[in-house]
């Protein structure tokens, strides 16, 4: 199927000034990952934009990854997610990179 697209569909408009993060997580793959890193950036009011997961590595030691792209509202610091974030990692046994992801203008 292709059609016309409106020409308003077509306008680009710019987004917010809206901060936003990449979270990485490597580790063993368990049950609970996604959903704890996910509650910890909800409970902190962040927004999960993007999320992209897969097991990588060999078949006798698979390594779970997960890139997440977080917006927070405007205002908030990103502090109070990254120490709680940082307090996952024992618990859930994995590393976690969470950084200020740079912008481009296109």
């Amino acid at each position: 199927l292709c059609r016309e697209v409106p020409a308003q569909a077509a306008t680009r408009v710019p987004e917010a000034a809206t901060p936003t993060f990449m979270l990485s997580v490597y580790g063993a793959d368990h049950p609970g990952i996604v959903a704890r890193v996910a509650r910890t950036v909800s409970d902190h009011g962040g927004n999960i934009a993007v999320m992209n997961t897969r097991v990588i590595g060999a078949a006798d030691k698979p390594v779970y990854v997960m890139v997440l792209e977080i917006k927070l509202p405007d205002g908030s610091s990103p502090d109070p997610l990254g120490q709680a974030l940082d307090q996952l990692k024992p618990s859930l046994g994995v590393d976690l990179t969470f950084r200020k992801l740079e912008s481009v203008n296109l």
